[in-house]
């Protein structure tokens, strides 16, 4: 799914995963019917329906949960990429290597009086808070992911060692209360539950709801370098010490196991 610029808002695959797994359909504390099942593109030929949500890329987040507001069999998964503004977008499906597209026009419900640059306005809130909430939340998991890994039973003969690196990570992660300074779990969940406000939000964002996002934006540009610095530098030195063990290093795809209560919830 394309803007009228070109630029990519949504793709589909026909190698996408099934979800909520049935794994997921049975840990999840709501009744089973309420889930919106998402799978892959079907590949067969012949006719096939598929709906566009008209929402953005799905941001990264910690942590996603189903809102109590259910709909059965189409309850998704909070939260969601913003809402796209009325306008031209293009679908273009690749097969084997082939492209073909086709334009389509989304339209304004005619009953909603909300002004155009309302819209923008609250459009364009939402979508520096889905960017923020997707850097910041990539950022959090993957330090947890690094934390948990230098934790791990089998890296406990490297303790000493490993303490320069748990203890940057701890700073990172918690911050400093003492000096006003905030982490990246702190920051995460500020930036998922003004995000959460904006995607429920369905006209101009109120100014101290701007001024919120505004304050949260900048502690991200406060805490992100940190963790830049600790991947780009001190990351390929904990794997140095891993590899001198024979230790299995740092696997920053592993997602984390555990994650501290606060965090993006609606």
């Amino acid at each position: 799914m394309l803007d009228r610029g070109g630029k990519v808002l949504r793709s589909f695959s026909s190698k996408g995963p099934v979800s909520p797994t049935p794994q997921q359909m049975k840990t999840n504390l709501i009744p089973p019917y309420w889930p919106q099942l998402h799978g892959p593109l079907p590949v067969t030929a012949g006719m096939h329906r598929w709906v566009w949500d008209l929402r953005s890329t799905t941001p990264t987040a910690t942590r996603y949960d189903y809102p109590i507001s259910a709909v059965p069999h189409r309850t998704p998964l909070k939260p969601q990429g913003p809402l796209v503004l009325p306008g031209a977008y293009t679908v273009r499906l690749t097969v084997d290597g082939h492209s073909e597209s086709q334009t389509l026009t989304v339209k304004m419900d005619p009953r909603i009086q909300t002004a155009p640059s309302d819209l923008e306005a609250l459009h364009t809130a939402q979508m520096a808070m889905a960017d923020s909430l997707d850097a910041v939340a990539k950022a959090d998991l993957a330090a947890h992911a690094v934390a948990e890994q230098i934790a791990a039973p089998r890296n406990a003969s490297l303790s000493t060692q490993m303490a320069p690196f748990s203890d940057a990570l701890k700073a990172l992660l918690s911050g400093n209360p003492a000096k006003h300074a905030p982490g990246i779990d702190e920051v995460n969940g500020e930036v998922g539950q003004l995000y959460g406000e904006l995607e429920q939000a369905d006209g101009v964002p109120t100014e101290a709801l701007l001024a919120a996002a505004a304050h949260a934006q900048g502690e991200l540009k406060e805490v992100l370098p940190g963790w830049d610095d600790f991947r780009d530098n001190q990351l390929p030195a904990l794997n140095k010490v891993l590899e001198a063990a024979h230790h299995a290093r740092i696997n920053l795809a592993k997602p984390p196991d555990d994650l501290p209560d606060e965090g993006d919830e609606d």
